[in-house]
């Protein structure tokens, strides 16, 4: 709706918007999260395979969840896992592909540290140190995408 000029953002959305796809032209005050890379898109998600640093290994044989490798048997592929989409991302935790993280907050942490190295790590996965403003107003954006007419159907309610 936002893309389409149907709503409008608030302030602190509008500062997360332009962090996560790296439009802002003050790149001090609104630095590139790095997200819209992956979480792009209609969807907000390219479909790709990829690591995004949850697990350490110092070798493609030492990650202890193997994910899209331990499918394909590609080595190089030991630690990828699937981009979700981040379509009401609000009311989908436990995050990541193992539920590791029970908040939006404690996964902005993770993307701020730069997350734990491997060696096919992707290379958009490094420290950004977001302060406490900007992942606030990160947060207030993921939660833009929130389709609250989808949330409260009837039609995809639970039968029982």
């Amino acid at each position: 709706k936002f893309l389409r000029g149907q709503v409008f953002l608030e302030d602190d959305e509008l500062a997360g918007h332009d962090m996560f796809f790296d439009v802002a032209a003050d790149k001090v005050r609104f630095p590139d999260a790095e997200c819209g890379h992956c979480h792009g898109g209609p969807l907000l998600t390219t479909n790709e395979y990829l690591n995004n640093g949850t697990q350490e290994a110092a070798t493609l044989n030492d990650f202890e969840d193997l994910g899209l490798g331990g499918i394909s048997g590609i080595p190089a592929e030991n630690g990828k896992f699937r981009v979700p989409t981040l379509r009401n991302i609000e009311h989908s935790a436990p995050y990541m592909h193992d539920g590791r993280f029970n908040t939006l907050e404690e996964v902005l942490d993770h993307y701020s540290s730069g997350g734990k190295q491997s060696p096919n790590k992707d290379v958009l996965i490094y420290q950004l140190d977001l302060d406490s403003v900007q992942k606030v107003e990160i947060l207030a954006f993921l939660k833009t995408f929130t389709d609250t007419t989808f949330i409260n159907s009837q039609v995809y309610s639970n039968p029982f």
